[in-house]
């Protein structure tokens, strides 16, 4: 009897990223020891590790977006709504490129004006 296909995606296995996180710390923890000689048991650990230092670490820059949004956002209340005789094509304009820079920092060859 066949047996049916699984329906459940295989596990994903480590990014590049995550194994360089966990070859990072399991070296800083282990002197003298390679990853690559690294114990199956401790190549799961250290990997969960990365894992979880990778997820911080994108909470934390996530956080800094809202942040910057929430920001923006406080300084269009203060400043309420365009003077009269302004271009509102241009004010909203002008509110898309501070909330692209606000959610996407420009560097300092793609500073949007």
């Amino acid at each position: 009897m066949d047996t049916p296909p699984s329906t459940t995606a295989p596990e994903p296995g480590p990014s590049a990223l995550q194994d360089l996180v966990a070859a990072a710390i399991y070296e800083r923890n282990n002197p003298g020891h390679a990853w690559s000689d690294a114990h199956p048991d401790d190549v799961l650990c250290y990997g969960n590790d990365a894992d979880a230092a990778l997820s911080a670490t994108l909470a934390r820059l996530a956080n800094a977006d809202i942040q910057r949004v929430i920001a923006l956002y406080e300084q269009w209340v203060k400043a309420g709504p365009p003077p009269l005789g302004t271009s509102v094509s241009r004010w909203w304009d002008a509110r898309l490129i501070e909330l692209h820079n606000a959610i996407l920092p420009p560097t300092d060859q793609t500073t949007e004006k």
